[in-house]
C-alpha cells in the first residue's frame, strides 16, 4: 500500500539567482529569475547587469522587459522595451542571453553558465547584438522548494495517523497493577 502513495511530482516553479556572473567587459550581473521546468516557462525576474567598458547599467524587469525559453531549457532570453541607439544609428533592444551547461528542473540545485563565445550559443548582452559583451563566468543556484511532493506529505500524514491510532490503543488498555 506504501508505494501507492509514494509517487513522486513536481514541486512547481524555483528561483534561480545568478552567482558571481561577469562580463568580458568587466560589467557583472545580478538577481533572479522564477522558471517552471514542467511549463517551460518564465514567470518573473529581476535582473541587474552593471556596466562595462562595452554597455552600461540596465535593469531587466516584467514592467520594462520581455523574456523567453529558446533551445529547450539550456537558454532563456531576456529584451528590453527601451530601445537604445545602436550600430549605424538604429534603434535597438538591448539583450540579454543566459545559456546553462545543463538543463534547468524544478529539483533546484546550481547550474553552470555558458561563457559566451562569438558566433555559437553562450551568454552575452547586447543591442541587438552590436555592441556586444560575452559572459565570462557565473552560475545559477536555488535550493528545493519547501513545498512537500504529494507521495511524501501522504506518507507523512499516514505516519502520524498509525501513531495515533498506536497510543490511543496503549491508552485505553486497562493497566495491570505489579505485585
Amino acid at each position: 500500500m506504501f508505494f501507492l502513495l509514494a509517487g513522486t511530482a513536481s514541486a512547481g516553479p524555483v528561483t534561480w539567482s545568478l552567482v558571481n556572473t561577469s562580463f568580458d567587459d568587466g560589467g557583472t550581473a545580478s538577481g533572479f529569475f522564477v522558471f517552471n521546468a514542467d511549463t517551460n516557462t518564465i514567470l518573473n525576474w529581476d535582473l541587474n547587469t552593471m556596466g562595462g567598458s562595452v554597455l552600461g547599467p540596465f535593469r531587466y524587469v516584467p514592467d520594462s522587459s520581455s523574456a523567453d525559453v529558446f533551445s529547450g531549457v539550456f537558454g532563456l532570453e531576456f529584451w528590453s522595451h527601451q530601445m537604445f541607439p545602436g550600430c549605424c544609428g538604429f534603434l535597438e533592444n538591448r539583450y540579454l542571453t543566459l545559456g546553462f551547461a545543463s538543463p534547468l528542473t524544478n529539483a533546484g540545485g546550481t547550474v553552470n553558465l555558458i561563457p559566451g563565445q562569438l558566433g555559437q550559443f553562450g551568454g552575452d548582452e547586447c543591442l541587438n547584438c552590436n555592441p556586444y559583451r560575452l559572459i565570462t563566468a557565473g552560475s545559477v543556484t536555488t535550493s528545493a522548494t519547501g513545498i512537500p511532493e504529494p507521495g511524501s506529505l501522504c506518507l507523512s500524514v499516514l505516519g502520524y495517523v498509525v501513531l495515533a491510532a498506536t497510543r490511543h490503543r496503549l491508552w485505553s488498555e486497562p493497566r495491570r497493577k505489579r505485585v
